[in-house]
């Protein structure tokens, strides 16, 4: 199996359609979910929206997402209880949470249980897109770090080589800047 590592840093818009990331927008305001989703397929992601944390994990534990951008306030489940029910599904799928409504407690939950960015509404469009592509490029360098340390184990190896150590650091960096 090899991983085009190049693809994952590309501009989403370049790659054909059935290769661009796929990300799960989350929001019970149905006008602000058709807005993220215009914004992301405008700019080149495949784009599937629920309205509420429990279609959300529905539509998750059935598909393939790159992001998952969920608000914090909705019916039926969360966006904490969301994050947390797709943490036990996948620990590394990179998780943006958006609220009108931020609180220290709220936003402390939300890290504790894996989110790589806490957004503020209203998202400037600009912001939401650079969060989603940082996401993205987490995600890919997760999936080539993943993809090494499988092929050390399974040539016998102990040590990962230089090149995943580089890509270590990368992701760091990302979760750092994120964090700020």
């Amino acid at each position: 199996m090899s991983i085009p590592i190049e693809s994952t840093w590309s501009d989403p818009a370049a790659r054909p359609a059935d290769e661009r990331p796929t990300v799960l927008v989350v929001d019970d305001e149905e006008k602000l979910a058709r807005a993220y989703s215009r914004l992301l397929t405008s700019a080149g992601y495949q784009v599937d929206m629920a309205h509420d944390g429990a279609q959300a994990l529905e539509k998750f534990a059935a598909g393939r997402y790159e992001v998952i951008l969920s608000d914090l306030a909705m019916p039926n489940m969360n966006g904490i209880d969301f994050l947390k029910a797709v943490r036990e599904i996948d620990r590394d799928v990179p998780f943006i949470l958006i609220t009108a409504a931020a609180t220290t407690e709220s936003a402390v939950r939300a890290l504790e249980h894996g989110a790589l960015r806490y957004l503020l509404k209203p998202v400037e469009s600009a912001d939401l897109e650079r969060a989603v592509g940082d996401a993205v490029h987490l995600r890919g360098l997760i999936e080539v770090s993943s993809h090494c340390v499988r092929h050390c184990l399974y040539c016998g190896l102990r040590a990962p080589s230089a090149g995943l150590d580089r890509y270590r650091m990368e992701a760091g960096e990302i979760l750092a800047c994120a964090h700020e």
